[in-house]
């Protein structure tokens, strides 16, 4: 496994479909600040669920090959070229990877673009923002539902069900230690877990006696 400099970074990856929609000056400036690697080695992970540091905090953009995605040693799907990952981190959602990634079908090549200069880009940028988050949001979505679609309380829907939910489900992320849900504060939505623990807190009754 090798990174590589590659002189037609632009032409690659302003086909890629997380560049598309984007102005030629925002390719430009992903594709400067970006390496091409080349995986070679069967089932080598390039992200690893759980990683912190900064070094790992890259956004992955696959042009050649495919990449299996797991969580909690559960495999959800699989990435090929018009994929990316490490994206909960590099844009900022999530303060640690939420999945491990790794080589599926050979080669794989996928540009590593540093988080420190993604968000760089969006500074300078910002009309790009709300492009790169469309793609990010639609990505999760493919990669989790299958999850959501086997839950007990879906089992008896039909798959049009599913597929309607699906375009109106919003995937949210939450840092360590932060309220999901609260009786405090008015639900209009239902919220399903699908990656990661929550501890649920017993409210008592005076909790809900109102207070001078």
């Amino acid at each position: 496994d090798a990174a590589d400099v590659d002189t037609d970074s632009y032409e690659v990856l302003s086909t890629h479909p997380f560049c598309r929609g984007l102005r030629k000056e925002v390719v430009l400036a992903i594709s400067r600040a970006s390496k091409r690697w080349v995986f070679t080695t069967p089932g080598r992970i390039i992200v690893q669920e759980g990683t912190v540091k900064a070094e790992h905090s890259s956004l992955w953009i696959v042009t050649r090959g495919s990449v299996e995605v797991a969580e909690s040693g559960q495999v959800l799907g699989t990435l090929e070229t018009s994929g990316i990952f490490g994206d909960s981190v590099a844009f900022g959602r999530c303060d640690q990877q939420p999945f491990s990634v790794k080589v599926l079908q050979l080669p794989v090549i996928a540009w590593c673009l540093p988080a420190a200069e993604l968000q760089q880009v969006l500074r300078s940028h910002p009309a790009a923002v709300a492009i790169m988050d469309e793609f990010v949001d639609q990505q999760e979505k493919r990669v989790i539902w299958p999850r959501v679609s086997r839950l007990i309380m879906l089992s008896h829907t039909g798959p049009n069900f599913t597929k309607q939910l699906l375009k109106k489900a919003l995937v949210k992320h939450f840092r360590a230690f932060s309220t999901i849900w609260s009786p405090y504060q008015t639900q209009t939505s239902m919220r399903v877990v699908v990656c990661g623990k929550v501890l649920v807190q017993k409210n008592t009754p005076s909790d809900f006696e109102l207070k001078s």
